[in-house]
């Protein structure tokens, strides 16, 4: 209520290094958790621009962790756009626990790994808690288990933090991408994967780390000069020696 106070007084949050305009809030009740959460609506192009094709972000801004929309989805009551919500919801908690959102940069690479298997395994939780509520939901034609691919979307989300420097400065990117691969297998057991799951992740670390580059730069091609992409892009090339 005090959060509700002070936004129509002043009706922006900073996130992402942007300040966003908040169009309209209001209470959601949570089918998960039956207690109410917030949603802000935000102009679709600003939130594109901090979370490019999001329909739905936890944000820890400098009011507290609060659920952003883009305005086009304002109206949206579907059973898959309320799932995404709910996944949004878990979230907030989890940054109410101090477990999602807070990994800083680390200084070595070791702490970049702890730092990338925290984040994985808050976004796994998210995957696996949201079908399991929806599991009709769930992408059968894909060929995975349930397992597999709560796993892969929180692997997936944290490499793409990764390759952009989110959990080392651009000077150590080469080598925590390195250090990941081998380390794959036993991180991917701890996020819940099976042995042969985790050892997946292993074989197909290069692929991984290349489809999150290209995903990034897919939506913004500007981003071809960011350090820490252009020190992905190069351990991509020469993987063996960094």
């Amino acid at each position: 209520m005090l959060f509700l106070g002070v936004a129509d007084l002043l009706p922006v949050v900073d996130y992402g290094g942007q300040r966003l305009r908040l169009e309209t809030i209001r209470w959601q009740r949570s089918v998960l958790f039956g207690r109410d959460y917030l949603i802000a609506h935000v102009e679709d192009a600003r939130l594109n621009e901090v979370a490019p094709e999001c329909d739905a972000l936890a944000a820890g801004t400098n009011f507290g962790p609060l659920v952003l929309v883009p305005l086009r989805r304002r109206k949206a009551r579907s059973e898959v756009f309320t799932s995404i919500l709910e996944h949004e919801f878990v979230h907030v908690n989890q940054m109410l626990l101090g477990r999602f959102g807070l990994n800083p940069v680390g200084r070595s690479v070791p702490e970049a790994l702890i730092a990338f298997t925290k984040e994985a395994a808050a976004e796994a939780d998210a995957n696996l808690i949201q079908l399991s509520l929806w599991p009709r939901l769930f992408p059968l034609d894909l060929g995975l288990t349930l397992e597999h691919w709560c796993v892969l979307r929180g692997w997936t989300a944290a490499l793409e933090r990764a390759v952009l420097g989110g959990f080392c400065r651009q000077n150590l990117v080469r080598r925590f991408l390195s250090a990941l691969g081998k380390a794959a297998p036993s991180l991917a057991k701890q996020l819940g994967a099976s042995r042969p799951v985790a050892s997946w992740f292993a074989e197909r670390h290069a692929g991984l780390v290349r489809a999150a580059a290209e995903l990034h730069l897919e939506r913004l091609p500007e981003l071809a000069e960011n350090p820490a992409l252009r020190a992905t892009a190069a351990w991509l090339v020469r993987p063996s020696l960094s």
